[in-house]
């Protein structure tokens, strides 16, 4: 006969006891932040990547021969000096790598609001000028 409480199956007589409950996992964060609330740095590989194609992507949409090769001559620029920050180890921390950072992201919002047509093709030429030059002094500095 079983007992009170446990239940047993009805082939071979074995007897199940219920399923002991796992207390739940503590979820751990998924991504390292600083303890000081600061945010995590950029880095300007994935800033000059993403500018680039940016770049690609507006050059599809413009029709003006002028502005489509002054667009190339920014992606190109844009290209070399992201090869000579591959094989160099930069110094996040200084004002330069930083304006570099700032100038990149200034760059890509305008290359989104040209493709959008809020903005025009001239000034995205203009700043991604200015972002190659900041990005030379930041490969300079090596």
């Amino acid at each position: 006969m079983p007992t009170r409480g446990v239940k047993t199956k009805n082939t071979r007589g074995r007897k199940i006891f219920p399923k002991a409950k796992h207390a739940k996992k503590a979820r751990r964060p998924q991504g390292r932040t600083l303890a000081r609330g600061a945010e995590p740095a950029t880095s300007i590989g994935p800033e000059l990547m993403e500018v680039i194609n940016h770049l690609v992507s507006l050059m599809r949409e413009t029709t003006d021969p002028r502005e489509l090769e002054q667009l190339d001559r920014q992606r190109i620029a844009l290209s070399e000096e992201a090869a000579r920050c591959i094989d160099s180890v930069l110094d996040e921390t200084t004002a330069h790598y930083q304006a570099a950072i700032e100038g990149l992201q200034e760059t890509s919002e305008t290359i989104r609001k040209a493709i959008q047509g809020i903005e025009t093709v001239r000034a995205v030429i203009l700043k991604a000028a200015k972002a190659a030059e900041l990005v030379g002094k930041v490969a300079a500095m090596v």
